[in-house]
């Protein structure tokens, strides 16, 4: 039997003459070619697609929507992606938000970047976390950035360097700090910006927190560098200078003199007593026998004669 109004050239013998083709099934098959014989012609659907009923092709999952099976047969058999994921056209599986990015919805295309003042560490997740104090984010920030040295943040949420303060004088900020650090005992900073105190110079001292200059050592004591509080001559050692720096510094007293620790002068003995070496820290009382009546003497005189001492 011969189809009618076949060309000759293209006459065929069937059981049955089809006057309207047939389309490929409905279930997720499509057939791109023409002159298909039969629906073992039809291919399968493809991943990330899905066929409707007589397709030539396959057609994508929209954004926001994934599969990974090969027989679906209209979009809304794609599935929606979940919140913290994404899935671009045809795609065959949902991606989580990589860190910096997020989601707060489902059937997303693509991720949100986290808005400057927040990050996010973790990927899938849903929002972005306030930045941290002593920190600061960019947009799209996957860590919260350290404010560098010199500089503090006291509040949350900076979005860039330039909002982390500079250090005030007297204190020091490190990387990262919440507050500035007030100078300890024996350290200053001048300036604003400091990372560190400095320690004060030989011959200067500071005994107070947070201060920007050092003193001048005291008068009778000396200052090694960084001090905290003036060191005091030792007996027997005087100075009046202010710039002492070690306890070589200080000034031994001389015979017939003496001085207490701390002193910045050296006293001479009274009448009755004598010094007679230098370095002395006291004067000795002349003995049964003696007496002195000068000040500042080395030695006492024995006791003359008619007279008792």
């Amino acid at each position: 039997e011969q189809c009618p109004g076949a060309r000759p050239s293209l006459q065929r013998s069937y059981p049955a003459c089809r006057l309207t083709p047939s389309l490929c099934f409905a279930g997720g098959t499509y057939n791109p070619d023409t002159g298909a014989a039969s629906k073992q012609e039809c291919k399968q659907c493809t991943a990330g697609s899905y066929c409707e009923e007589g397709a030539a092709a396959p057609l994508l999952c929209e954004k926001g929507t994934y599969s990974n099976a090969t027989n679906l047969t209209s979009p809304a058999e794609c599935t929606p992606t979940d919140e913290g994921h994404y899935a671009s056209t045809g795609s065959t599986n949902q991606t989580p938000c990589s860190p910096g990015t997020f989601v707060p919805d489902k059937s997303m295309g693509a991720c949100i970047k986290c808005a400057a003042g927040t990050f996010q560490d973790m990927e899938g997740k849903l929002e972005c976390k306030p930045c941290t104090a002593g920190s600061y984010c960019a947009e799209g920030a996957a860590a919260a950035l350290p404010c560098k040295e010199g500089t503090y943040g006291n509040e949350t949420m900076l979005k860039s360097a330039d909002e982390c303060l500079p250090c005030p004088p007297g204190s020091a900020c490190g990387r990262g700090v919440v507050e500035p650090t007030p100078c300890s005992a024996g350290t200053v900073a001048p300036y604003h910006g400091m990372s560190t105190c400095s320690q004060c110079q030989v011959g200067k001292f500071q005994d107070e927190l947070g201060e920007r200059e050092c003193k001048p050592c005291t008068p009778g004591y000396y200052c090694t560098k960084g001090a905290g509080a003036p060191r005091p001559c030792k007996e027997g050692h005087f100075s009046n200078a202010t710039s002492l720096t070690s306890a070589a510094n200080c000034t031994p007293t001389n015979p017939g003199f003496y001085a207490l620790t701390g002193s910045t002068e050296q006293t001479p003995c009274s009448p009755g007593t004598v010094a007679p070496n230098a370095n002395m820290s006291s004067c000795q009382k002349c003995k049964a026998g003696t007496f002195q009546q000068e000040v500042g003497a080395t030695t006492c005189n024995k006791c003359k004669s008619g007279a008792y001492c």
